[in-house]
């Protein structure tokens, strides 16, 4: 059966993402910026630390979760160095948010076919804002962004606020993402879901090796999909 709604994760999906390295080197010029006393701290707080508070929304900006470390390590933070720690932070995020090949020209083809498109994104708060940028944000029905709704993948109550945006079952949907516990967690509530192989090898997940393994459908790109969902058409 044809799904009534196609889901998709944006980072590693849609668009390019970050490899491991391009996210240091991007701390490594804030911290450059700042001025930070210790840089090392600053990285591991910021990227380990505070991503929970940060990817559901605790931080409402980029700059309250810098001035919340600076607050807890007693630095002291100067206003002006802030303004450009958060360009670089920006500028980043914007330069991560470049679609993958062919990504664009699957969503238009499966727009024209008369699929409807969903989304549903792990991030802070400059996706929300540059989202209405991006060529995909006309094709996508209802995007979910986890720092707007509290929670992050794979916990199921972000997959079932999608479905209650679009007015569908968890069964009624197909999920499409890179990382085995998002797309795990979208099996687990009910949607049938395949997994894109990430663009980069350099990745966060890479580095951890106990991360739960994928036993499902893959397809090397997200270019492939509207293939797929061909096949699963009747």
């Amino acid at each position: 059966m044809r799904p009534a709604v196609t889901i998709f994760d944006l980072y590693g999906t849609l668009v390019d993402g970050f490899s491991y390295s391009q996210h240091e080197r991007a701390l490594v010029a804030m911290t450059e910026t700042l001025q930070t006393p210790d840089p090392r701290a600053f990285a591991l707080s910021f990227t380990h630390d505070t991503w929970l508070a940060r990817g559901t929304g605790q931080f409402p900006s980029i700059e309250a979760n810098i001035a919340w470390i600076y607050e807890e390590y007693g630095w002291p933070l100067d206003t002006d160095r802030m303004a450009e720690a958060i360009r670089i932070r920006t500028a980043f995020v914007r330069q991560g948010m470049a679609p993958l090949p062919g990504a664009l020209e699957a969503l238009q083809t499966l727009k024209r076919r008369g699929h409807r498109l969903g989304l549903i994104s792990d991030c802070s708060a400059e996706t929300p804002e540059i989202w209405p940028s991006l060529p995909f944000a006309p094709l996508i029905e209802q995007p979910v962004f986890s720092c707007a709704v509290g929670y992050l993948k794979p916990d199921p109550r972000i997959y079932q606020i999608a479905c209650e945006r679009l007015g569908v079952a968890p069964t009624d949907c197909l999920y499409i993402g890179d990382r085995p516990e998002e797309v795990i967690g979208a099996r687990g509530v009910g949607m049938r879901a395949i997994r894109v192989r990430p663009p980069h090898d350099d990745t966060y997940e890479a580095r951890e090796p106990d991360r739960p393994v994928w036993d499902g459908p893959e397809l090397e790109s997200v270019a492939q999909v509207p293939a797929a969902l061909d096949d699963l058409t009747p």
